[in-house]
């Protein structure tokens, strides 16, 4: 007697192709157990990877207050521990830039991305112009030798620890990082 004929074939066809779904299965709810961020059975993310949000604001400061109202509640979504420092920070930042661009044309804006990290909430700004740096560095002694026309650099660089700003091709790029604890 043969051990294998042709008619086995539809038999063993079935059968493998079961064996075949098992076998996926089983691997998915591994690795959905290994990383409940993905769902099962079809491992895809149930949270966005990086949440983002991206504005264009006019050179006024209307634009940047309408900007604010509606920028709030994603700030507050996105749960920080210093939730009231990173909406100060941006303000600040923002009329800091509208303040010293004053001869902009009325169809000219600047770009403001917002991204939400698992580890860290990070807010960059990218204004067209000349070289303007907004970290204005000083230490507890001089609190008292800051003027007007520092004060804002100065509320920006105490409210947000970690502030880095690059200048690249005549485009002003300042990031606001705050780290996740």
């Amino acid at each position: 007697m043969a051990l294998y004929t042709p008619e086995l074939i539809w038999y063993i066809l079935p059968v493998t192709a079961w064996l075949l779904l098992l076998v996926i299965v089983a691997m998915a709810f591994v690795v959905y157990r290994n990383n409940p961020q993905f769902s099962w059975p079809t491992l895809q993310r149930t949270v966005p990877s990086n949440p983002a949000v991206i504005f264009s604001l006019p050179y006024t400061i209307e634009g940047v207050r309408e900007f604010l109202v509606k920028v709030k509640p994603f700030v507050q979504a996105c749960e920080l521990d210093s939730g009231i420092a990173a909406r100060v920070a941006l303000e600040e930042l923002l009329y800091e830039i509208v303040e010293s661009n004053t001869d902009r044309k009325a169809n000219e804006s600047f770009d403001v991305h917002i991204i939400d990290k698992k580890t860290a909430f990070t807010v960059v700004v990218k204004s067209k112009g000349p070289l303007q740096n907004p970290i204005y560095k000083y230490s507890n002694d001089n609190l008292m030798d800051i003027d007007d026309s520092d004060l804002r650099q100065a509320i920006l660089s105490r409210v947000c620890k970690n502030i880095n700003h690059k200048y690249m091709n005549g485009v002003n790029c300042i990031y606001l990082n705050f780290n996740r604890t």
